[in-house]
């Protein structure tokens, strides 16, 4: 069977799961990123996120900042989305059942998260990116819940960081 929008996800969705799952999001933030270091911790002693580090590394101008928000806020749950949620998740249904391509994609969306402590939270957090998935045939709530997460997370990286702003 072809791609199309239905089978990929790019339909619409109501307001509500809209909404719903972006409150959501902020709100798996936190609870997944306490997950992810209370595991870093078990498995990798007292070391830091790298990809966090790497931001606290990073010497930014407002505007590069601005647009890597951009791409941490719109652009990557939009792409992950549209790969895991839309056609990763279209083709498995297809095939087999939503239950099955809402276990095996978040699996995947997991694994693809870096590393071990990472991974786990991820995955959960495809359970439910999956799981609006399966209930809306869209894949934008899936998109406002990622996005949320991301916002959450972002804020909570720039904040010890905006007082290096334009050093």
């Amino acid at each position: 069977q072809r791609l199309n929008e239905r089978s990929v996800g790019l339909v619409h969705s109501p307001i509500g799961p809209l909404l719903a799952a972006g409150f959501l999001g902020l709100c798996l933030s936190p609870l997944l990123g306490l997950l992810a270091a209370e595991i870093r911790g078990i498995v990798h002693g007292d070391v830091p996120n790298p990809q966090i580090e790497q931001l606290f590394l990073a010497q930014g101008t407002p505007i590069q900042w601005f647009f890597l928000a951009m791409m941490v806020i719109i652009a990557i749950p939009l792409a992950e989305e549209f790969l895991y949620r839309g056609v990763l998740f279209g083709f498995l249904a297809r095939h087999t059942s939503d239950r099955w391509a809402i276990w095996v994609t978040a699996i995947i969306f997991g694994i693809a998260h870096y590393d071990i402590a990472n991974s786990i939270g991820t995955a959960i957090l495809g359970l439910a990116l999956g799981w609006f998935r399966s209930q809306t045939g869209s894949i934008w709530p899936g998109v406002c819940l990622h996005a949320g997460f991301n916002l959450f997370g972002f804020i909570l990286i720039m904040i010890p960081l905006s007082n290096n702003f334009g050093t």
